[in-house]
């Protein structure tokens, strides 16, 4: 793992990586090229998810979460473009979720993508269990009026 300071003056080429190859496969899904089985790697949090409370596992993204909430929420594949970027780099805000019982340690994350004049937030389950492996996986995308954030 390279050092903050290495990435700052490097450039997180690994970072953009997976950026790329997430905006590569979204062109592949929007188009009916991609495996129905394919999964969306966003990579491991950041240092700014890591302080909020996200757990150091690869935050993965199902096809079935986009395609579900593309049709209920209205949600534009187009609008996801840089999402892992989006998410891990320049979160507007990481809150808990309010279902805490059920999904302990869930977070939202409240990006910079809008759709129309709302923002587009991402809920993430913490520490889930995928056969042997644990993640973090997304389970909602949707947009969310910014009102709805105001206290």
């Amino acid at each position: 793992m390279r050092t903050k300071a290495f990435k700052e003056w490097f450039g997180d080429w690994e970072a953009a990586a997976i950026n790329n190859e997430f905006n590569k496969n979204l062109e592949k899904m929007k188009n009916g090229q991609l495996p129905l089985e394919y999964i969306f790697n966003l990579g491991n949090p950041s240092e700014i998810l890591i302080n909020a409370g996200v757990p150091n596992y690869e935050i993965l993204l199902t096809q079935s979460v986009l395609r579900n909430k593309q049709g209920q929420h209205s949600l534009s594949l187009s609008t996801l473009k840089d999402l892992p970027d989006l998410i891990n780099n320049k979160p507007i805000a990481v809150f808990d979720a309010k279902d805490q019982t059920s999904f302990p340690g869930a977070k939202v994350i409240v990006t910079e993508i809008k759709q129309g004049n709302d923002y587009v937030v991402a809920a993430i389950h913490v520490e889930r269990k995928r056969g042997k492996l644990i993640i973090n996986e997304i389970r909602s995308l949707h947009s969310r009026p910014d009102r709805q954030y105001q206290g």
